[in-house]
Order: structure tokens, then C-alpha cells, then sequence
């Protein structure tokens, strides 16, 4: 147990005693006379042993206080099994809190936790040939020493004619969430968005999405950790897609990014809302 953990104690076991001397002193005639008794002794033996006053209070004192005990042992008693009860309490209580404490550190250092790390398109011939349309799967990580449990993963792409506002509920999906399992510090695809039968987002989609007149976002993760009595966990990411290229020659055999014909990739910017983990989510 650590210092300050029994400082509680220790202080209260001072109060009690002090409040046991001066409450003994000031209403006990049996100590009251006793010291009157002790105190005229060493008066009169003084002369002969010179005792030093500082000797002569503690021991008087303590007999006095020994003889109060004789008198009154069951009040002694009821008094010794309630200090003894309170030190207990207070001991069960640090204990059970730095056991708590002790749990609570294993399970941030250990647990399960998942996010999404990056996303990649991929790329399907589109309705006018020689174009080509986009669906997108994120890269989810769980960076924990355990393995998920329960995990369902959600992969949303909202193409919209708007930006998203801030209010958007994020609980709304539009297919229902896949299954699956994370390992300790393992990386894995999520879900297709957007997942057939909805069309992928077109050559024409993504050059207004360059040109401002149309956006592209998100997703989210549910899970457990491994550990018992843990709540349910979760993730969202909110990324602004920013397509890079002329949506209209893409190779998709071409590194993206690169100074090639045909290269187009993707850059995300995460909006200022709809990335949260865990109780930062509120939806």
C-alpha cells in the first residue's frame, strides 16, 4: 500500500486517541482521582528521587489510564472493536481501490483498439468505356495486445450534393454492418462502400467532387475488448475524400500521384467533427 494510503489512518487513529485523553481527563472521576492521587505521591517523594516531571506525567498517566481500562473493559472493549472495524473499512477501501486502479491500467495497456488507418479504391470499369468508377475499403488496425470481440465493421460513403453538417447522424447505415475478428496488432480490410448493387461512384462524380459540387465521406467500427465487464467499443472516422488526377484518363495500373498519364489518387481530410473513439462518440 502506498504512503498515502495510510495517511487516512494514521491521522484518525491520532484524532481518536486525542479525543480519548481529553474526554477521559474531563469526565472520568475514576482517572480524575487517580492522578490526584499519583500526582500528591510525587510530591511527596520528590525530595528523595527527583523525578522529572515529564517522567512523572506519562507514568502517572499511563497507571491512571490502566486502571480507567480495568474499570470500564467493556466500554474499552466496544471502543477497540469499532477503531479495529474502522481500520479495516479503511484498509478494504484503499485496497479495493487500487485493485480497481491496478485493472483499469491493464485494461488501457492491453485492450483491443481499432481505427481506421487508411483507404484504398478500387477501381471497376464504368458505364462509358474507357472511364472508370470507384469504390472505396478502409484499412482498419486494432494497435491492442488482445483480439476484438463482437466486431462489426461499417464502411459508409456519402456522396452528396452538400457538405455534411455537423448534426449528421452518424448510427444511420445504409447496409447492415459485417462481422469479423482483429488480432493483437493486426491490420485488415473493412467493408466495400459503396457496396453493390449501388453504383460506384462515377468518372463525372469525381470530377465534381474536384470542383466543389459534390462531396464524399466515412464510416465506423463496433466492437468488445477481450476483457470482462468492458463496455462496447467504438470508432468513427469522417474523411472528406479529395480526389487527385483527371477523372477522365485514369489508369488505374498507374502509380497514383505520380507524374505518369492516367495517375489519380486520393488524399482525405478528416472533418471537424464524426472522428471520435469510445465515449468521445456521443451518438
Amino acid at each position: 500500500m502506498s504512503r498515502r494510503s495510510w495517511l487516512l489512518p494514521a491521522a484518525l487513529f491520532v484524532i481518536i486517541c486525542a479525543v480519548f485523553l481529553y474526554f477521559e481527563r474531563s469526565f472520568s472521576p475514576t482517572f480524575q482521582q487517580c492522578t490526584s492521587g499519583q500526582e500528591n505521591s510525587a510530591q511527596t517523594s520528590a525530595a528523595e528521587k527527583q523525578p522529572s516531571f515529564f517522567g512523572t506525567t506519562v507514568d502517572t498517566y499511563v497507571r491512571c489510564t490502566g486502571l480507567f481500562f480495568e474499570n470500564n473493559s467493556e466500554a474499552v472493549t466496544a471502543l477497540a472493536t469499532l477503531i479495529i472495524a474502522i481500520f479495516t473499512f479503511t484498509l478494504w477501501r484503499a485496497t479495493s481501490t487500487q485493485a480497481r486502479l491496478t485493472r483499469e491500467a491493464l485494461i488501457a495497456d492491453k485492450r483491443a483498439f481499432v481505427f481506421a488507418e487508411s483507404f484504398s479504391p478500387l477501381w471497376e470499369p464504368g458505364q462509358v468505356a474507357g472511364y472508370f468508377s470507384a469504390r472505396f475499403v478502409p484499412l482498419w488496425k486494432n494497435s491492442g495486445d488482445t483480439p476484438t470481440r463482437k466486431l462489426r465493421i461499417y464502411t459508409g460513403c456519402e456522396l452528396r450534393n452538400s457538405p455534411l453538417p455537423a448534426n449528421f447522424d452518424f448510427t444511420v447505415t445504409s447496409v447492415a454492418p459485417g462481422g469479423g475478428l482483429l488480432g493483437p496488432k493486426v491490420s485488415a480490410t473493412g467493408g466495400v462502400a459503396p457496396f453493390p448493387p449501388a453504383a460506384a461512384i462515377t468518372a463525372s462524380d469525381l470530377h465534381d467532387i474536384q470542383n466543389g459540387t459534390k462531396f464524399l465521406y466515412r464510416g465506423w467500427a463496433k466492437y468488445f475488448d477481450g476483457f470482462p465487464g468492458t463496455p462496447e467499443r467504438v470508432t468513427r472516422f469522417c474523411w472528406a475524400m479529395e480526389p487527385m488526377g483527371n477523372a477522365f484518363q485514369i489508369d488505374p495500373n498507374v502509380e497514383p500521384f505520380s507524374n505518369n498519364p492516367g495517375a489519380f489518387g486520393f488524399r482525405n481530410r478528416h472533418m471537424p467533427f464524426g472522428n471520435c473513439a469510445d465515449d468521445e462518440c456521443t451518438q
